[in-house]
């Protein structure tokens, strides 16, 4: 290959800025979405160790005498996908995918379920989730009413590392849904109906409804709650982890 050399150094360079940038964003990136950019900028590492060893074989010396390589790091373990539960109002959505592993088929989403408990529950097919990384996971969405004994079941802890942490969280939060309605922290909403259009002369007549609305919960149980929303839990919902709290059910 002509200039090759060039080539080479030019790619060491960029090697070093891409382990630099990897450094950073370690340190600096919190919250859910962390494991996801480190995903990306590992990848972009291995992209251009990967066009070196095709060049030049594993690195051993530096091809230009002014450059020091840096220290190679061995190659992170892959991932496992992870049964992940993301909400819309009145529905959950399951999903497997995690960082530095593949997102789970349609027929693995449904075994994976089926080792979760759920798998003798109607799940309808979703459009998808669309990954930070490309592409999409095959998604399976059901309405809340369906799985809440399961999402109460899911509030226990476990050490199976194949369940992610959005799907501990909504067990929690659907166990304190629960718990509240059992104490009887309900309070009846009247609300007025509209009036019928065929008769729009009656209006002495009016159409009133009881909605029931949950009474106010404690203030620090409600930010621990927010304070760890998993990011994935509200991927599908363009609303501040707040709103998703207070979402009602239908």
């Amino acid at each position: 290959m002509a200039n090759e050399g060039a080539w080479v150094a030019a790619l060491m360079r960029l090697y070093d800025d891409a382990e630099l940038a990897l450094d950073e964003v370690t340190h600096r990136v919190k919250g859910p979405e962390r494991a996801l950019v480190l995903a990306d900028f590992e990848s972009e590492v291995r992209r251009i160790d990967d066009l070196l060893t095709d060049l030049i074989g594993p690195i051993s010396a530096p091809a230009d005498p002014d450059y020091t390589a840096p220290v190679r790091t061995p190659e992170p373990e892959p991932g496992i996908p992870q049964l992940q539960l993301s909400w819309i109002p009145g529905q959950i959505v399951a999903w497997s995918a995690g960082n530095r592993a593949p997102a789970a088929s349609l027929d693995e989403l449904h075994q994976h379920l089926a080792r979760a408990g759920a798998g003798a529950i109607g799940w309808e097919p979703h459009s998808g989730i669309k990954l930070p990384t490309g592409g999409r996971a095959d998604a399976l969405s059901v309405p809340i009413s369906a799985v809440l004994g399961w999402l109460v079941a899911l509030g226990q802890a476990t050490d199976d590392e194949s369940i992610g942490p959005s799907v501990a969280w909504m067990g929690l939060v659907t166990s304190l849904a629960v718990r509240l309605v059992g104490q009887g922290r309900m309070v009846p909403q009247l609300k007025k109906a509209r009036r019928a259009r065929q008769d729009p002369s009656r209006e002495d007549i009016g159409s009133f409804f009881v909605r029931w609305a949950p009474a106010l919960i404690d203030p620090d149980e409600f930010k621990k709650l927010a304070d760890s929303l998993p990011g994935t839990v509200s991927v599908l919902e363009n609303r501040s982890w707040r709103a998703t709290l207070r979402v009602p059910i239908p």
